[in-house]
């Protein structure tokens, strides 16, 4: 009986998380896509920035 109303409870937990995984997926895209174009600047031109 607890099992299957915690497998209830973790399905509508789930359901309820979805939207913010796809958002979660889109931000990483988006991370990847500026990393490959090169928006995404690296932490050694932070370093270096300081520096001067």
């Amino acid at each position: 009986m607890y099992k299957a109303l915690f497998s209830k409870e973790r399905k509508m937990v789930n359901n309820r998380l979805t939207p913010y995984k796809d958002h979660f997926q889109q931000c990483k895209d988006r991370l990847q896509q500026y990393k490959a174009q090169g928006v995404w600047k690296s932490e050694r031109a932070d370093e270096r920035r300081r520096n001067d």
